[in-house]
C-alpha cells in the first residue's frame, strides 16, 4: 500500500490549556504586539500643551458636567495634575483618568486621550 502524498504545505495548529492572546499559524506570518505605553520626556512646549489641555478639561467640567459629578471629576483631575507633573508622565495614572471620564463623563473624555497622546507619542 503506497502513501498518498498531496503537493503543497501541510500546516497543523494547536493551542490549548488557558491561553489568551493573538495567535497565527501558517507560512510567512509575523506580528507585532504592542505593550505597556511608555512615556516619553516632554519639551517645555510639550507641557504647555498638556497644560493647556488640562485647563479646557477642568473649564469643560464647569459647564458640563451634571452638578453630582463635578467634584469627582475635579477629583481626577486632580489625579491628572499630578501623573504629568514629573520628567515623564504616569502613564498608567493618566489611562485610569481617561477610563474614568470615558465611563463617567464622555463629553470630555477626549482631552484625558489628548493629554495622552502626548505624553507618550514621540515627536
Amino acid at each position: 500500500m503506497s502513501e498518498r502524498r498531496e503537493h503543497g504545505d501541510r500546516i497543523v495548529g494547536r493551542i490549548s490549556g488557558p491561553v489568551s492572546g493573538q495567535a497565527a499559524i501558517g507560512k510567512d506570518i509575523s506580528q507585532t504586539q504592542i505593550g505597556e505605553q511608555e512615556a516619553r520626556t516632554l519639551t517645555a512646549a510639550d507641557r504647555a500643551e498638556v497644560w493647556r489641555a488640562i485647563a479646557e478639561l477642568q473649564a469643560r467640567i464647569e459647564c458640563d458636567a451634571p452638578p453630582h459629578q463635578k467634584d469627582d471629576a475635579m477629583a481626577r483631575v486632580g489625579e491628572l495634575e499630578r501623573a504629568v507633573t514629573g520628567a515623564k508622565a504616569d502613564v498608567p495614572a493618566v489611562n485610569r483618568v481617561k477610563t474614568w471620564f470615558a465611563d463617567n463623563l464622555p463629553v470630555v473624555a477626549g482631552i484625558v486621550a489628548e493629554i495622552l497622546l502626548k505624553v507618550t507619542l514621540a515627536p
